[in-house]
């Protein structure tokens, strides 16, 4: 597979490269080798999305597990965005990627309200689990992510 300067999963950031570097590490101090594996996985994927989106070099990637999982992972965000009423932009997994991680989604919805809101991309967002404005429900989507996996089923 080719990453080309167009493919919206190319869109990548040094910081989140580091947060998957920093993942790595701590899956290497507990030894665990398919923690490793999968994390290495993620390091080598993002750094050559990173280094496409920033230099406008298309380069290959050669570890298609890699690759085709992140593009999984990038769809798999986009529903739950569109679920949740908002756009997906890659900018809001910054703090981490991983979609079955409730902390990561939590995250991840925060701060796509508060950049949504803030740039008026959408004055009220509705939470699709209780109806009320996600600022009333402090973005966090009433802190029912279970009921919010079933609607993604």
């Amino acid at each position: 597979m080719i990453l080309t300067t167009d493919l919206p999963q190319t869109k990548m950031t040094w910081r989140y490269v580091l947060l998957e570097v920093k993942e790595l590490i701590e899956e290497v101090k507990k030894g665990n080798r398919d923690g490793i594996v999968n994390e290495l996985c993620d390091v080598y994927t993002c750094m050559c999305c990173a280094f496409t989106t920033h230099t406008r070099v298309p380069i290959p990637i050669f570890w298609m597990r890699s690759a085709n999982e992140w593009i999984h992972r990038l769809e798999m965000w986009e529903q739950i965005f569109k679920v949740a009423g908002l756009k997906f932009d890659v900018k809001y997994i910054r703090e981490g990627g991983n979609y079955r991680k409730d902390t990561k989604i939590v995250r991840a919805l925060e701060l796509a309200i508060e950049d949504q809101i803030d740039n008026g991309m959408g004055d009220i967002l509705i939470c699709p689990i209780c109806n009320q404005t996600a600022i009333r429900c402090q973005a966090t989507f009433c802190n029912n992510l279970e009921e919010l996996k079933e609607v993604l089923k």
